[in-house]
């Protein structure tokens, strides 16, 4: 009996070993012939340096293939072959039902989809792609710009305006009592009257108004310095100089200076100096007597080294004369004479300058030939300037501009206002290819 019973046992065992192994290898074998791939490992232009930087994305899941980045608008893709890659090595691949070969020319002009199949290697298997060849369909280097909707108030003369927060708050002194007038929005579109300026004295110099730290700050045409923490409550700041000029605040460098505000000032003996302001005045350069004064068009910036600077050019000198330079400074206390403006056509006053796209741009502006609205580019910061060519030009402004104020962001530029407030308008500008959006 336990002989019958050992034998049975032994049959059971190789009769399990023997379904173990054939399973075994039938698993082997269904993996070996499932590994036939068809995928395509590389799809581009490799043989046209105009476009063989262009990486196309494979995307094995979604059975696509495409760039990302799309090709320069009117590029001329009707004649070019790509060059493709497989997983495996028997070339038979099909692209719209014709079978590709190396170096057949195709017209991609349409931009697809192009149907795209490939056969494994022995010819079971295939793999569909549905191909996109894309190119900007807009001059990505033109400019567009429109009005929009909201009313900017209509404010007398020249005005400021600061950006705190998510607020924008526009000033203009009143031509009737001097007063200085403050409108807030917090959308640019509705605008309202804030209330009435307390403590200031003399007749305010409403383009020397800006920030510094928590608080604001602006001078009279006496000189006198007033500060206030919300636009509305003001005091007379105690200084030993009588104050010509403020630019604004320029962050210090770490480890190095301190935050400051800088300006102009008046020293005892009547020369005027470059300063910058923390507790107290500490004075820097004697002012040239062709650096702008009044009417200058200003930007403030940073270095790729995260260094403040201001840049300002245009505007009016001591002597009531055009300015004819352009000027930086990274610490208010020296300043570098970047550039002589070498045309006439920089001659001017209320212009407004911005950063955008790594370029310094200036717009509008008059002087005693009248009025404009043409807009001048700077590649490299001031240096050098030069008519934007015309589609770069804001077609929506129609009418000269003076005394417009910008505010621009990585995306938009937006223009507030402009010949001396008589015109309510906001503009809206922007380079087609910084909206731009990768699929």
């Amino acid at each position: 009996m336990n002989q019958f019973y050992t034998a049975t046992k032994s049959i059971v065992i190789i009769l399990s070993l023997c379904i173990l192994s054939i399973f075994y290898s039938a698993c082997n074998k269904s993996r070996d012939n499932d590994y036939n791939p068809a995928e395509v490992s590389h799809f581009g232009f490799d043989s046209f340096p105009k476009f063989k930087e262009y990486a196309f994305y494979i995307d094995n899941f979604g059975n696509q293939i495409y760039n990302k980045d799309s090709f320069p608008f009117q590029s001329d893709v009707d004649s070019l072959f790509p060059s493709i890659t497989t997983l495996s090595t028997n070339d038979k691949i099909t692209i719209d039902g014709e079978a590709w070969k190396d170096k057949g020319i195709r017209d991609w002009s349409t931009g697809g989809p192009f149907e795209l199949v490939n056969h494994s290697e022995d010819g079971t298997y295939t793999k569909t792609y549905q191909v996109y060849v894309n190119i900007h369909q807009v001059d990505p280097d033109s400019m567009r710009s429109k009005e929009i909707a909201g009313q900017y108030p209509a404010y007398e003369g020249q005005q400021k305006l600061l950006q705190v927060g998510d607020y924008l708050h526009c000033f203009y002194i009143n031509s009737q009592d001097k007063s200085l007038v403050h409108y807030q929005s917090g959308d640019a579109m509705q605008w309202s009257a804030a209330a009435a300026a307390r403590g200031l004295e003399g007749e305010i110099l409403v383009a020397s108004l800006c920030a510094y730290q928590d608080s604001f700050y602006v001078i009279n045409k006496s000189g006198a310095m007033f500060a206030s923490s919300d636009f509305i409550q003001w005091n007379k700041a105690s200084q030993a100089y009588k104050v010509i000029d403020l630019h604004g605040e320029l962050r210090g460098r770490k480890h190095l200076s301190n935050n400051a505000l800088i300006g102009i000032v008046e020293a005892s003996d009547g020369t005027w100096h470059f300063a910058r302001y923390e507790q107290s005045w500490t004075l820097g350069d004697v002012v040239p007597a062709d650096f702008p004064i009044s009417e200058y068009a200003s930007v403030q910036s940073t270095t790729v080294t995260d260094v403040d600077f201001i840049v300002i050019t245009t505007g009016l000198t001591r002597d009531s004369a055009y300015a004819q330079s352009t000027w930086s400074s990274m610490d208010g206390l020296y300043w570098a004479r970047i550039s002589n403006n070498e045309s006439n056509d920089l001659l001017l006053r209320g212009a407004c300058m911005f950063y955008y796209d790594s370029n310094l741009y200036l717009l509008g502006g008059a002087n005693e030939n009248g009025a404009y609205k043409e807009l001048y580019i700077s590649e490299n910061h001031g240096i050098n300037w030069k008519l934007a060519e015309s589609r770069k030009q804001l077609k929506a402004i129609t009418t000269p501009l003076t005394n417009a104020q910008i505010i621009s962001d990585e995306n938009y530029i937006y223009v507030f206002g402009g010949n001396e407030g008589s015109d309510k308008k906001i503009w809206q500008a922007w380079l087609n290819r910084m909206l731009f959006k990768q699929k």
